[in-house]
This record gives structure tokens, C-alpha cells and sequence, in this order.
């Protein structure tokens, strides 16, 4: 079994993924505030969240609120699991508003094997990601940047979308 296989992909569904914990350090309330404005723009734009509360934790986020904007904004909502495979297969990039971070594996993981990435421009994502080349980066805790990075990614060509999963 060869792990984090690239997977080369020529059509793009405009489906872009949160993994992680669902805590307010990784720019989860950024991350639902730059939805609800993009779903506004363009409908056509999918999301998923792959992750769960971490109930011990202060930052984590009310579960009601997120459950009911993932309900509101018809999002798909996942636990953790070891098929992650499925979930990198069936996503166009990984999102990633976090605060800070030391190298985050999610982004190591999602380049090697392809997926493109749109990250906070942060201590840790900056490290490993430089802007349009192997990556998008939009200001940290800026929820309009976020939106504006999010459309200016799906309206990106085919070919740029491959440019950049290939440079990752």
C-alpha cells in the first residue's frame, strides 16, 4: 500500500475541505463567515469538514452552532477516519484559517498527494507554501480575504489548478 499516493486529476468539482479539530485556533469561525459570504457569490462551491470537537479543549466551538450552519448551508460534516483516501479523492484543496501552526502535517499530507491548498498566511503554513505557486494564502483572521481567495481559486483555470497540485 503506497501512502499518500499523487492524485492526478484533470477535472476539478469545486469541492473544498476542512481537516482538522473543530476549535476556534484553526479560524473555524473565520472559515464559517467566509462560507456563508461565498455561498452568497456562488452556489457551486461544495465544502466539507473532516474533524471533530474536542470537547476538553476551551477553544473548541459550540457544537449547536456548528451543527446548524452545517445544516443552514447544506455542508458535509465528517468525523475523523483512516479512509481519509475517499474524502482527498473527492476534494479539489484543503482549507486551512488556522492562527498559527509548527508544519501542519494536513498540508504536507494533502501536497504529496496533489491537492491543492489554501492556507493562512501564518507561521508554519508560510513555510511550506509560497503564494501561487504551490499554494493560495489569504491574511490570517481576515474573513473577506478568505471569501475573495476562496472564489479567486474555483475560478482559477484547469491548468493552473494542475500547475499548482504539481509544484505542491
Amino acid at each position: 500500500l503506497q501512502k499518500n499516493k499523487f492524485i492526478k486529476k484533470n477535472h476539478f468539482s469545486n469541492t473544498l475541505m476542512f481537516i482538522g479539530r473543530i476549535i476556534i485556533d484553526k479560524g473555524i469561525n473565520e472559515l464559517i463567515e467566509a462560507i456563508k459570504l461565498v455561498k452568497k457569490q456562488d452556489k457551486s462551491i461544495n465544502f466539507i469538514f473532516l474533524g471533530k470537537f474536542d470537547k476538553n479543549n476551551p477553544k473548541s466551538m459550540n457544537e449547536k452552532t456548528f451543527n446548524n450552519f452545517i445544516k443552514d448551508y447544506n455542508i458535509d460534516h465528517f468525523d475523523f477516519t483512516e479512509n481519509i483516501d475517499f474524502f482527498y479523492q473527492n476534494s479539489d484543496a484543503i482549507i486551512l484559517p488556522t492562527y498559527r501552526e509548527g508544519t501542519p502535517r494536513v498540508l504536507l499530507e494533502a501536497m504529496s498527494r496533489g491537492i491543492n491548498v489554501l492556507c493562512s498566511n501564518t507561521i508554519g503554513c508560510n513555510h511550506i507554501i509560497s503564494n501561487n505557486h504551490n499554494g493560495i494564502m489569504f491574511l490570517k483572521k481576515n474573513i473577506n480575504d478568505l471569501a475573495n481567495k476562496i472564489i479567486e481559486y474555483k475560478n482559477l483555470s484547469t491548468n493552473k489548478k494542475i500547475e499548482l497540485a504539481v509544484n505542491a
